[in-house]
């Protein structure tokens, strides 16, 4: 993954500051993730980053499951672990190709997000 951010928030936001943060129009894309040096801390800080020029790499099924899935994926059991790894990855990816990059959007926005939202 690769990202050019603009004036990244680093903070603990609320879910209210989150919702927020992911309806925003002119956002070309919101990306929210563990702060990755302090994912063990009680604070669980978040990065934020909202308007900015996002170029995902998304991990392949062999990737996933083999755990060498690039940050953000790296990320998401910490957020989403009501949901199996394959429930979180694979829901709408009508694929048995384990070469198919998933789709980071859908991956990662529908279940991490809004489970954030909810939980926290």
């Amino acid at each position: 993954m690769s990202y050019r951010p603009q004036l990244p928030l680093h903070t603990n936001l609320s879910p209210q500051d989150v919702a927020q943060a992911l309806t925003e129009p002119n956002a070309v894309y919101t990306l929210l993730y563990w702060n990755l040096n302090g994912v063990a801390s009680t604070a669980r800080e978040i990065l934020v980053y909202g308007k900015a020029d996002y170029k995902f790499e998304s991990a392949t099924k062999k990737q996933w499951w083999a755990n060498e899935t690039p940050s953000p994926f790296a990320c998401l059991s910490v957020l989403t672990n009501h949901a199996s790894k394959e429930e979180r990855a694979f829901e709408n990816v009508n694929t048995d190709d384990d070469d198919r990059k998933l789709d980071a959007k859908s991956c990662f926005l529908k279940w991490t997000l809004p489970t954030f939202i909810h939980n926290h």
